[in-house]
């Protein structure tokens, strides 16, 4: 795990900042973008933080394996798990293996709900971390756009969808090994916290929750339909690989893009 100091950094993003967020979207996609997406990452401010450790990398389907094994994790059902088509939601289809392609056992633990990761982490000894925590370990105490710093995104720094590539995942169409990317390495040593899988973390999802949030130690514990996502994935474009995007999904969602890493306390 990774120790982050307890202090203060800057969460969320300039308005700016949202604009050129939108703007990297065009670019990769044009004329599918809406900047209500990135709207959300405003306004930004100071936020302090206690001390926390943080998983150093994504919880690993052979780890979440050794969690079933021992009774405390539900089996994943990969014949339901969920893909992006362009209609929208589905499950996969047999003849695309999600298992084969998703489950070997240094791939992130994908097809998990955000309860499959609850009971993950206490199993261990930890928790979900929260969305300010994540946010600081992957933006590091300089406050870089990506965890690595503010060079553009590409496949050495992290797999993701690229739009010079035929398939998302650097053209190979699924997530990889977890530590596959060293150069998109944190500052505070966390890896993959862009791209390969987006990650659950404990709060409620509120597209308004930062103006309104507390500036120290936030968490929207504010009940509603769906649970933040942070980090993009395999199939994000680099304007959601930024460490401050956000997301969210209905917490029974289980799909080929979410994963998620555990926190602890001192």
């Amino acid at each position: 795990m990774a120790w982050i100091p307890a202090g203060s950094f800057l969460r969320g993003s300039t308005w700016g900042e949202v604009e050129y967020a939108f703007l990297m979207c065009e670019d990769a996609r044009p004329g599918q973008c809406r900047r209500p997406w990135y709207l959300i990452e405003a306004p930004q401010a100071e936020v302090t933080l206690d001390a926390f450790w943080i998983d150093v990398h994504e919880v690993t389907n052979a780890r979440y394996q050794a969690c079933v094994d021992a009774g405390a994790c539900p089996e994943r059902e990969w014949a339901s798990c969920q893909l992006w088509d362009t209609g929208g939601w589905r499950v996969s289809l047999p003849d695309e293996d999600v298992a084969a392609r998703f489950g070997a056992a240094r791939q992130p633990a994908v097809c998990v709900t955000w309860d499959n990761a609850g009971a993950y982490c206490r199993w261990a000894g930890k928790r979900l971390p929260t969305e300010a925590e994540w946010e600081k370990a992957a933006r590091g105490p300089a406050g870089w756009l990506f965890p690595w710093g503010n060079a553009g995104v590409d496949c050495d720094r992290a797999r993701h969808h690229s739009p010079d590539q035929e398939e998302p995942g650097c053209g190979v169409g699924a997530t990889a090994p977890v530590g596959s990317a060293p150069t998109g390495m944190s500052a505070y040593g966390l890896m993959d916290a862009a791209g390969n899988a987006s990650e659950w973390v404990q709060d409620f999802e509120d597209p308004g929750f930062y103006a309104r949030s507390p500036t120290s130690n936030p968490i929207n514990d504010q009940e509603s339909a769906a649970r933040v996502v942070r980090g993009g994935s395999w199939a994000s474009d680099p304007s959601v690989l930024r460490s401050t995007s956000r997301g969210g999904f209905a917490p029974n969602h289980h799909n080929v893009y979410t994963g998620f890493r555990c926190a602890a306390d001192p």
